[in-house]
């Protein structure tokens, strides 16, 4: 947390969304599954759909975005 704390922050907020449409049964088991490893496998790989492909060459370059 210490080393991005806004990327993480973000997926924080991901997730508390995601578990919050589950539990007023806005999405089923399935979807809910799905989300929250895409959820996991963007922190694990540490990327950021949000940044433009041409950024995500690097951490220098999407720090500097």
């Amino acid at each position: 947390m210490e080393e991005d704390e806004s990327f993480y922050k973000k997926f924080s907020q991901m997730l508390k969304d995601v578990i919050k449409e589950y539990e007023d049964h806005r999405i089923n088991e399935i979807e809910y599954l799905n989300r929250v490893q895409k959820i996991m496998d963007s922190v694990l790989s540490h990327q950021d759909e949000e940044f433009p492909e041409e950024i995500c060459i690097n951490d220098i370059t999407k720090a500097v975005y």
